[in-house]
C-alpha cells in the first residue's frame, strides 16, 4: 500500500509511524505532510537500514491555509490509504486558530485525498465526541466525523480514541496522564500510544483487499483497545 499520514510528528503520528514501521512488508512507502521535520526519520525506525528518504518522504507544510501545499512534487501521486492524525491543542492555541484546525483544514485535505484516489481513510477522534457536549473539542471533533465521512473515499473509519499516553508527555495533559497511569490501569479512558498506533495500523492491514462493504466504521475506545492488544 502506498500510505500518507497527516500529522506524523505528533504522539499520535509517531505512534502510527511506528505500527508502519512494525509491517513495513505492508507499505510500499510512506508519505507523511508535517508541520515540523523530523530529523534522521528512518534510521530512527530502521537503524541496520540506510536512511536515504525513500520510505518515508517527508513534506513540510507551515500552514494549511491556502492550498498551495497541495501542489507539493511528492504529492502528485496516488495514494491507498490516508491516516489523518492532525490536530491542535486547545490549551496553545487561541480559538479561532483552534477552530480552524479541526474544521477548515479537514474539508482541504478530504478534497486533496480525494483526488488523489485514496480508497481508505483512517481518522483519529476524540473518545466522548458529540453535538451537544459542553466541551468545544469534542463538539468540533464530531463536526470534522461529519466532514471526513462526507468526503466520498470509498471506505472510512474513525477512531474515537480517549487521552494518549507517551513516555515524552506529548499526549493528553501531564496532569491526565499521571492521573491515569495510577487510576486507570485497565485503560476505560486512556490508552498508551503504542497500543493507538498499533490498533490503527492492524485495523488498516486486516482484510485490506475485501473491503467492498464497508463504507464508514465508527470505532469507540473499548474496541481499539483491543484491536491494539491483539497479536
Amino acid at each position: 500500500m502506498r500510505a500518507i499520514v497527516f500529522g506524523g510528528s505528533g504522539a499520535v503520528g509517531i505512534s502510527i509511524l511506528t505500527a508502519i514501521a512494525e509491517r513495513r512488508d505492508k507499505f510500499q512507502n510512506v508519505t507523511l505532510v508535517l508541520r515540523r521535520k523530523i530529523d534522521n526519520l528512518e534510521t530512527l525506525f530502521f537503524p541496520s537500514a540506510p536512511g536515504d528518504g525513500s520510505y518515508f518522504i517527508q513534506v513540510i507544510v507551515d500552514n494549511f491555509d491556502s492550498q498551495d501545499w497541495m501542489t507539493a512534487k511528492q504529492l502528485q501521486t496516488d495514494f491507498d490509504v490516508a491516516f489523518y492524525a492532525l490536530g491542535g491543542k486547545r490549551r496553545e492555541v487561541d480559538y479561532d486558530t483552534y477552530r480552524k484546525i479541526e474544521l477548515e483544514y479537514p474539508r482541504s485535505i478530504m478534497a486533496f485525498l480525494k483526488r488523489r484516489n485514496v480508497q481508505e481513510v483512517h481518522y483519529i477522534s476524540s473518545f466522548g465526541s458529540s453535538p451537544t457536549s459542553f466541551m468545544s473539542v469534542l463538539r468540533y471533533k464530531y463536526e470534522a466525523e461529519g466532514i471526513i465521512s462526507r468526503a466520498g473515499i470509498k471506505c472510512t473509519f474513525i477512531y474515537r480514541v480517549g487521552g494518549v499516553l507517551t513516555p515524552d508527555k506529548r499526549g493528553m495533559h501531564a496532569f491526565l496522564q499521571v492521573l491515569a497511569r495510577f487510576t486507570d490501569p485497565w485503560h476505560s479512558w486512556s490508552i498508551p500510544s503504542e497500543v493507538l498506533g498499533k490498533a490503527i495500523v492492524n485495523n488498516c492491514c486486516s482484510g485490506a483487499d475485501s473491503r467492498e462493504e464497508i463504507e464508514l466504521r465508527i470505532i469507540e475506545h473499548d474496541q481499539i483497545i483491543k484491536l491494539g492488544s491483539a497479536n
